[in-house]
């Protein structure tokens, strides 16, 4: 798997300054630093965009050393990597073989859902602020946005910064040398790539090949939000509160319910669920499927119960079909969670309608 998606870029040596290395990193968050044919680390664009070094200084002190994964690492240990560094290098039988990176890790994952819900709340700066607080920001953030007149006007990421900096007669990495609040974030402020409250996941991540972040409304989407969400989501269990009594329909009546239906009742409540936890946070989800077996055809009964923020959510339906009842059961507890019920405070947006 993860042998489809490594790459070869340029490589830099222990002895190349940060003035010889920020023009070669153009679309890449790391490169690999080799001494000969030795692999020693990697060297990040964040540590060359967020100092003000002097472009002689060499990148040997600079080096960071990500865990060397092997090629048929388990992608458990890749999205630990992962949230730590946003480029890793792989290897075979401990032989350098090149690099990946998480946007085309989180492709190979082919996660579903709306981009929007793995966004953050984006730090947005005024345009006339100065670049040393862009670059404070750029610390902790993979990009920032910029408004005017309370309208968001642009964005700024490491790759705005890198292109600002080439070397001065003075050999400064600053864009000039003088005090960084007296240089405003104008000539690093650039377009930003919007979405929708719609848009895919896979769209999101197909976008990201190209742009390091997208924006939505004023939240920010990148690979590293996508990777926050999906590792919590997993460390979370998304249905651990969920709790289903007679869904065991090869043995109800006369056996009606097909294998195909049954597998689309589960999905549709499994769905519910996952979406249900991951914006009301509930304590508990029930759902309690009797059958009444009468002449000619059974009669299904579905009661559901829903424990989120010290309300109780109750819901009722019967029929003939079981996948017509779940489907009005769910619509019937959505009205109710809408209406009744906040999404929890770390929630940052709904997707649906």
């Amino acid at each position: 798997m993860i042998s489809e998606i490594i790459k070869k870029p340029p490589v830099a040596s222990p002895e190349d300054t940060f003035g010889k290395i920020a023009p070669r990193m153009k679309g890449i968050l790391g490169l690999p630093v080799l001494d000969g044919k030795d692999y020693i680390g990697m060297v990040y664009l964040r540590d060359l965009v967020v100092r003000d070094f002097d472009t002689g200084t060499k990148i040997s002190g600079f080096l960071k050393r990500p865990n060397k994964l092997e090629k048929n690492a388990a992608k458990e240990k890749l999205m630990e990597a992962f949230m730590e560094y946003p480029v890793l290098p792989v290897f075979e039988h401990g032989a350098y073989l090149g690099v990946i990176e998480l946007n085309d890790f989180l492709k190979l994952l082919k996660p579903n859902g709306k981009a929007c819900e793995y966004s953050v709340e984006a730090e947005v700066i005024p345009f006339e602020s100065d670049i040393g607080t862009a670059r404070n920001l750029l610390k902790a953030n993979d990009a920032i946005l910029v408004s005017e007149n309370d309208e968001l006007v642009g964005g700024i990421d490491l790759f705005s910064l890198a292109r600002q900096i080439i070397p001065k007669e003075d050999n400064t990495l600053a864009v000039q040398k003088i005090s960084e609040k007296s240089i405003q974030v104008r000539p690093v402020t650039e377009k930003f790539t919007a979405v929708t409250l719609e848009t895919e996941l896979s769209e999101a991540l197909d976008l990201l090949g190209k742009k390091s972040y997208l924006v939505c409304e004023d939240y920010i989407i990148t690979p590293k939000t996508i990777l926050t969400g999906l590792r919590s989501e997993k460390e979370e269990g998304k249905n651990e509160v969920l709790e289903l009594v007679g869904f065991d329909f090869a043995n109800q009546g006369d056996g009606e319910v097909s294998a195909f239906e049954g597998a689309q009742v589960m999905k549709e409540i499994e769905m519910f669920a996952n979406r249900t936890q991951k914006i009301f946070k509930p304590s508990a989800i029930k759902f309690h499927l009797q059958v009444s077996q009468k002449p000619g055809k059974d009669i299904y009964e579905l009661y559901s119960k829903i424990l989120t923020g010290g309300r109780v959510i109750n819901a009722h339906a019967q029929g003939y079909k079981i996948i017509d009842l779940v489907q009005d059961i769910i619509e019937k507890l959505d009205t109710q969670l809408e209406k009744d019920c906040k999404p929890h405070e770390g929630y940052r947006r709904k997707a649906r309608n």
